[in-house]
């Protein structure tokens, strides 16, 4: 796999149970993670930083707000939506797949 040294990432590794290594026990261990040689500049590097703290963030908000939950649920499933009709296209009983880049549609 190869990794883009100007991007944050975050790692979710997943907790097993201790007698079953293989079963995921439903917690998971956050990291962000930044290239150390990053060419972006102090501020940028910094402000992408924070911006992944905001989004690993959410994951202990979920646990606290359970409508937080339900409302990125929706949201979810409202995007997968409006992708999936954007690139399927049904004629009889066939579903054609459209994987061409809105811009090349246009």
């Amino acid at each position: 796999m190869k990794f883009n040294s100007t991007s944050v990432y975050i790692e979710l590794r997943p907790r097993t149970f201790s007698d079953y290594p293989k079963v995921w026990n439903g917690e998971v261990e956050v990291d962000i993670i930044m290239d150390k040689k990053n060419k972006l500049d102090e501020p940028s590097k910094g402000d992408l930083m924070h911006l992944g703290q905001m989004v690993a963030a959410s994951l202990g908000l979920m646990e606290e707000d359970k409508h937080l939950v339900v409302r990125l649920e929706d949201y979810i499933q409202k995007r997968f939506e409006e992708v999936r009709k954007k690139e399927t296209v049904k004629k009889d009983n066939v579903i054609y797949f459209n994987f061409k880049k809105e811009k090349e549609l246009m």
